[in-house]
């Protein structure tokens, strides 16, 4: 049995070309969805990665900040801790008055470099101290006063030198005893006086 087809060639060319344009266009459509879908997902990958940066450099410089204050501290405590064993050191002279050097820096720190030492003169306190033992070199009962001199250029420096004295808690008692303007090499500056007492003992019982 033979078979002829009736549809001119043409149409059937036409037909073919039509379903070819059909499969390249759903081809296309299909490419250019999985392109939006994947510029969606990296721009989502992006965002994700710009946000997790953000929180890594936020973590950063809080840890920083925390290391600085840390840093801060670790001085902070480091001249407690200088300030404490000067104290330690002169709580311990009082009571053996064997060496009075380590009070040197305890007054150097009290002038904050606006006050000159002049004298330091150490004796028995004068409200009803006994005398130093000459045999031993121990203080009398009372205790012990120490008497210095000094200069400065501000009057106000005067005080704050009190001040950071009785700071320092080496001290029972730190009082401005004498104050006068002077001149010194042309210029005119305040003299000044200053006692400071410690009790016999008081060391040892701290």
């Amino acid at each position: 049995m033979t078979r002829v087809n009736l549809i001119p060639e043409h149409l059937i060319e036409s037909r073919r070309a039509r379903r070819t344009r059909a499969r390249w266009i759903a081809a296309l459509v299909v490419l250019v969805c999985v392109l939006s879908l994947g510029v969606g997902w990296t721009r989502q990958v992006r965002l994700r990665v710009i946000e997790k940066d953000q929180r890594l450099r936020a973590q950063l410089a809080q840890i920083e900040s925390s290391s600085d204050r840390l840093a801060a501290r670790t001085v902070t405590l480091k001249k407690s801790k200088e300030q404490a064993q000067r104290t330690l050191d002169a709580y311990q002279i009082v009571d053996r008055r064997n060496d009075w050097a380590p009070l040197l820096p305890v007054l150097a720190g009290a002038t904050n470099g606006t006050v000159v030492l002049r004298t330091c003169a150490l004796g028995p306190a004068s409200a009803g101290g006994e005398p130093l033992n000459a045999s031993t070199g121990e203080l009398g009962l009372a205790g012990y006063e120490l008497r210095i001199s000094a200069l400065t250029t501000d009057p106000a420096e005067a005080a704050k030198f009190v001040l950071r004295l009785e700071q320092t808690k080496v001290f029972d008692s730190v009082s401005l005893t004498r104050s006068s303007k002077q001149t010194v090499g042309g210029h005119s500056v305040l003299g000044f006086e200053v006692a400071c007492t410690i009790t016999r003992g008081r060391g040892a019982k701290r």
